[in-house]
C-alpha cells in the first residue's frame, strides 16, 4: 500500500514523534510506532467476527487507511486517517459516528488540510474551520477548549 509523498515527509520532518495539539481540533500527530499498533489492533479486532450485511457496508478499518491524528494524547477513540486509495483524510471513531461510508467528513487531501492549519495559523482571521488562540502561552485551538478553559482562551491576532 502507497504511502502519500505528503504523509512521509511529515513524519520525516519530526522524526516519527508526535506533535500535540498543534492540528485543526487540538488532533495529534499520531507517533510512528503507535501508528503500527493502533492499525494492527483496529485489524485483529475484525477478526473472526461474524460481520451483518449493514456492517459490511461500515468495517471497524480497512487495510487501505493509515491513522495519522489523534484528539487525545492517551485514547485513539476518535482519528483522523488517511485513505491509501483515495488520498483523503477521513474522520473515524470507534463508536461509529462519522466512520467512513455515513455522514463522513471528508477533509481533503493531506496536503490541503496541512495548508489549511499553516493558513489559520498565520491569518487567524480568516480561519473558516477552527480558530487558533492560547491559554498559558499554548496553542489551542476553539473547537478543543474545555469548557472550564473558556474564560483562559485567548484568540491568536493577525
Amino acid at each position: 500500500m502507497p504511502i502519500s509523498e505528503a504523509l512521509t515527509m511529515l513524519w520525516r520532518t519530526i522524526g516519527g514523534n508526535s506533535l500535540r495539539g498543534v492540528f485543526l481540533g487540538n488532533y495529534d500527530l499520531i507517533p510512528l510506532d503507535r501508528v503500527a499498533d493502533f492499525y494492527r489492533n483496529r485489524m485483529a479486532d475484525q477478526e473472526g467476527e461474524e460481520i451483518s450485511a449493514a456492517e459490511e457496508r461500515l468495517p471497524l478499518w480497512k487495510p487501505e487507511w493509515i491513522p495519522v491524528f489523534s484528539n487525545h494524547r492517551t485514547s485513539q477513540a476518535f482519528v483522523l486517517y488517511l485513505d491509501a486509495t483515495s488520498g483523503l483524510l477521513y474522520k473515524w471513531s470507534r463508536y461509529g459516528e462519522n466512520n467512513y461510508g455515513t455522514d463522513t467528513e471528508e477533509l481533503d487531501s493531506l496536503s490541503t488540510y496541512l495548508e489549511e492549519v499553516a493558513d489559520s495559523l498565520e491569518y487567524p482571521a480568516m480561519a473558516t474551520r477552527d480558530k487558533p488562540g492560547l491559554i498559558d502561552g499554548a496553542l489551542v485551538w476553539q473547537s478543543g477548549i474545555e469548557p472550564g478553559q473558556k474564560d483562559q482562551w485567548e484568540p491568536v491576532a493577525d
